[in-house]
């Protein structure tokens, strides 16, 4: 689908490292312990937000974290947080602009783990009596019983694990369909249940609403008061389907921290300051392999680690990654695509710098490297922006018409001031007015749709004006490249997450 040219408006970003010299010492690191603030003995829990501490403290090596982020960098991962705790303490904290801590990211998939704490709230509350309960149970609405069909026996466990036996693809939704699991429930489940791994996010959808049905409420504000409440997270969204029921495959939005608090609830085997939120043995049934896939096993709605562990897994890089044996909880929030970047990463250097249940010595030299590093990544200050070339000059405030059938813009117009660009579009659906920065800081622009989109821009050459453009609220970034050729414009659009370019339109000068 061809995208809309959108030029935005921006904040300065404050990028914390999240590194802190102090005495917050845990003689811990093989399991499920909560944090003991500064060795005091006080148990402190992250409700109100993390307290942070040295990577050394928490018996890590700072030199380590420091080449994991100059293998990013060098790769050009496309990071928008990352976030590291051990023992409860955040060692490492960093967002990349224009992501900001207190951003609520598009969790994709990573839904699927937290719609799945929210359905062991349910059976912790008895809502739920057995994953061993027929699907059928829950929806008597739905045909389930179709002959030389499989359905009539699937139980609450194929849907967690994602061996409901369907045959084709699962995941074809219309968006029109006044209810998908009723056209789900149409397909075909011939395959034996409980025998084959197929990914399926229809079967998460029936999930969420067994528990609408099992609770008679809707799903998030279940959530919101037994399961977000408690660990006080307050800034998250959740989207519905046509009937109001909530994705229980997708279509979450959470901050990178918050979501840290859904893997330290699991490290803690579903403890959270004296509460049992979730039920031990839901945790551990839940991060369990219970069926071999393409990747290292699945359980309840949470993917093995390759080596060690477990994680929440979200399209293009969004990770809970939780790592028992370290005491370890590692975020990330990104656009990327490439080969299980992020489990790489965790593998070669997060939790091979958890050297020690013990505090290591402190290493100021490693410290200020890692910090360094960091700031250098998470850059936003303002810079001055230059002076404006032969291009530039030539084409600002003129219109160009757009000749690409089909693109949702028809004219654009760009001017060039000294610290922004403002771009004036007429598209399918009406003129809109953009910004884009050109003094290393974003602009802003909120969309009638919702769409949050963030924009930064330079001349890279001299006829060749590049846009580093994220759609923050679907976690979206790509770069937006327009070359000029006298009268005439071609745009091209690098999809981030694959780093392949392709050509979106082209247009020329006219009145």
């Amino acid at each position: 689908m061809k995208r809309k040219i959108c030029l935005l408006f921006i904040v300065l970003i404050t990028c914390i490292p999240g590194f802190i010299m102090g005495s917050n010492n845990v003689d811990s690191g093989t399991g499920s312990s909560p944090a003991n603030a500064g060795g005091t003995g006080k148990v402190y829990w992250p409700t109100q937000g993390w307290k942070t501490s040295s990577p050394e403290q928490q018996g890590m090596d700072s030199g380590l974290l420091t080449d994991m982020l100059k293998e990013a960098e060098k790769k050009k991962i496309t990071l928008h947080s990352l976030l590291v705790i051990r023992n409860g303490y955040m060692v490492l904290e960093a967002y990349f602009p224009p992501y900001k801590k207190d951003m609520a990211h598009a969790q994709n998939s990573c839904t699927k783990s937290i719609n799945s704490a929210v359905f062991g709230v349910a059976m912790n509350e008895g809502y739920i009596k057995s994953v061993d309960q027929k699907v059928s149970d829950f929806f008597p609405e739905y045909k389930m019983d179709t002959a030389n069909d499989n359905k009539k026996d699937m139980t609450l466990k194929h849907l967690l694990t994602m061996t409901t036996g369907i045959n084709g693809d699962p995941n074809i939704n219309n968006p029109n369909s006044n209810d998908i699991l009723k056209d789900y429930f149409n397909l075909n489940f011939n395959t034996p249940l409980g025998t084959k791994f197929v990914y399926d996010s229809n079967a998460s959808n029936a999930l969420s609403a067994v528990i609408q049905k099992a609770t008679g409420r809707n799903t998030f504000e279940y959530a919101k008061e037994k399961l977000f409440k408690p660990l006080g997270i307050k800034n998250v969204f959740w989207a519905t389907d046509n009937l109001g029921r909530n994705f229980g495959g997708g279509g979450m939005r959470m901050t990178p921290g918050d979501m840290a608090k859904i893997g330290y609830l699991y490290l803690n085997n579903g403890l959270w300051d004296g509460k049992q939120l979730l039920p031990a043995q839901w945790v551990k049934d839940s991060t369990t392999k219970h069926i071999d896939n393409e990747q290292h096993g699945y359980g309840y709605q949470w993917w093995m680690n390759e080596k060690e562990g477990y994680h929440g897994d979200g399209a293009r890089g969004q990770r809970i990654f939780v790592v028992p044996s370290k005491n370890l909880v590692v975020v990330v929030t990104a656009f990327d695509d490439v080969n299980n970047t992020e489990q790489k990463l965790l593998d070669k250097y997060i939790v091979p710098a958890a050297k020690s249940a013990k505090p290591l010595p402190e290493n100021k030299t490693k410290l200020e490297a890692l910090n360094s590093q960091i700031r250098k990544m998470t850059d936003s200050s303002v810079k001055p922006a230059p002076a404006l070339n032969k291009t530039a000059k030539s084409i600002s405030g003129k219109k160009f018409k757009i000749q690409t059938a089909g693109y949702s813009v028809k004219e654009l117009a760009m001017r060039f001031d000294k610290n922004q660009c403002v771009v004036n579009t007429l598209e399918t659906d009406g003129k809109h007015e953009y910004y884009i920065g050109l003094d290393n800081i974003y602009r802003e622009t909120s969309l009638p749709s919702g769409l949050s989109v963030w924009q930064r821009g330079s001349w890279t050459k001299d006829n060749t004006f590049t846009v580093s453009y994220h759609e923050v609220t679907f976690g979206r970034s790509y770069e937006y490249i327009y070359k000029f050729d006298g009268s005439k414009v071609t745009l091209y659009i690098k999809d981030m997450s694959v780093k392949s370019t392709s050509t979106a339109a082209t247009g020329a000068m006219g009145n």
